[in-house]
C-alpha cells in the first residue's frame, strides 16, 4: 500500500471513530430528560406558575422538543463549527470556557510528559544494558513504587509535606497564567504527573531493551566492539514504535483519569476541574463540549500516531 492510501486509510477511519464515540456520548446525554427541565418545573410551582407550560416553553427555546435526529445533526454540524453552545453554569460560550482552562491543563501536563519518557526511556535503556546490577535492582525498585502509589495519595502527601515543612503554599491558583506564583505551583502536579509516568516508561522500555539486546543486530554490534552508547542507540531506534504507542496511551489515561486528581487536589482550574463542575451544575453544553474535547485530542493524538508510525516504520504501511 502507498503512503497517500494508508494516510487516506486512517483518516477515514479517524473521521468514522470520532463520529461514533461523539454519538455514543451525544447519546447517553440527550435520550434521558434534560435534569434542567425539572429544576424549571420546580422554580414555576414555586413562583405559583404552571410547572407543565414551563417545561414546554423550556424545551422549545433549547430545541429539546425537536426529534432525536435533528438534534443529532445539528450538534454535529456545531462540533464540526466549533459551535458548542453557552455554558448554563458560566453564562460564557463553552468553546471559551474550555480555552480558558486547557492552558492551566498543559502547565504541568507537557512538561510532565517529556520529564517522564526523557528520564524513563533513559533510564530504561541503562538499567537493561546493566542487568542484575544494584542499579538494575534500584531501577526496578522505583518504577514499581512509583507505578503502585496513587496520584491521589502521593499529590495529597506532597501537598501536605510542603505545606507544614517548608510553608509553601502549592494550591490556589491564581486568573493570571504565567505568574510566578502559578509557575511555583505547577511543580508538584508535575512532579505527581511524571513520577506514574515514568515508572510506566522504565518498565516498559527495560522489558522492551532486554528483549532488543538478545536480537542477531545487537549482537553483531557488540562483537564489532561498538561501544555501549552505539548499542543504546540501536537498541532506542527499533524500540521506537512500540515506546510511542506507550506513550500515547499513557497521554490518554492522563487525560481520562490523572487530570481529575490532580486539578482536584491541587485546586488547578484546568479541563478537569471544569469538566466536574459541569457534571455537577448539570451542564449540558458544556458536558458535552468536554467530551467532544477529549474524543477530538484521543482522534487527533491517535491520526498522529499513525503518521510517526509510518515514518519511524514503512513497513507499518503494508
Amino acid at each position: 500500500m502507498s503512503r497517500l492510501g494508508f494516510l487516506l486509510r486512517r483518516s477515514v477511519f479517524a473521521v468514522v471513530a470520532a463520529v461514533g464515540v461523539l454519538t455514543v456520548v451525544f447519546l447517553l446525554v440527550t435520550v434521558p430528560e434534560n435534569p434542567n427541565v425539572a429544576k424549571v418545573e420546580f422554580a414555576a410551582a414555586m413562583a405559583g406558575n404552571d410547572p407543565q407550560a414551563a417545561a414546554e416553553a423550556y424545551r422549545a427555546t433549547h430545541n429539546l422538543d425537536r426529534s432525536l435526529w435533528w438534534r443529532w445533526t445539528h450538534w454535529m454540524g456545531n462540533v464540526l463549527r466549533f459551535r458548542w453552545g453557552v455554558s448554563q453554569s458560566m453564562g460564557a460560550p463553552v468553546v471559551a470556557v474550555l480555552a480558558r482552562a486547557t492552558p492551566y491543563t498543559l502547565g504541568y501536563l507537557v512538561p510532565g510528559v517529556l520529564v517522564s519518557v526523557v528520564v524513563g526511556v533513559t533510564a530504561g535503556v541503562a538499567t537493561a544494558l546493566r542487568r542484575r546490577s544494584p542499579a538494575d535492582r534500584l531501577g526496578a525498585a522505583v518504577a514499581y513504587l512509583g507505578y503502585g502509589v496513587p496520584n491521589f495519595y502521593l499529590a495529597t502527601f506532597l501537598l501536605i509535606l510542603v505545606g507544614t515543612q517548608f510553608g509553601w503554599d502549592a494550591t490556589g491558583f491564581r486568573n493570571e497564567l504565567l505568574t510566578p506564583k502559578n509557575a511555583k505551583r505547577y511543580v508538584l502536579p508535575t512532579v505527581v504527573l511524571a513520577t506514574t509516568l515514568t515508572a510506566s516508561q522504565l518498565r516498559y522500555t527495560r522489558s522492551l531493551s532486554t528483549d532488543l539486546l538478545g536480537r542477531d543486530f545487537v549482537r553483531l554490534a557488540r562483537a564489532k566492539g561498538a561501544p555501549v552508547s552505539r548499542v543504546a542507540r540501536h537498541v532506542v531506534r527499533n524500540a521506537a514504535v512500540p515506546l510511542l504507542t506507550l506513550t500515547f496511551a499513557d497521554l490518554l489515561g492522563v487525560l481520562m483519569l490523572n487530570v481529575f486528581v490532580l486539578e482536584f487536589v491541587f485546586g488547578i482550574p484546568g479541563i478537569g476541574t471544569v469538566s466536574l463542575a459541569a457534571i455537577r451544575d448539570r451542564d449540558v453544553p458544556l458536558v458535552l463540549g468536554a467530551t467532544a474535547l477529549f474524543v477530538l485530542v484521543g482522534v487527533v493524538g491517535n491520526f498522529l500516531q499513525d503518521l510517526a508510525y509510518a515514518a519511524l516504520d514503512p513497513r507499518v504501511e503494508e
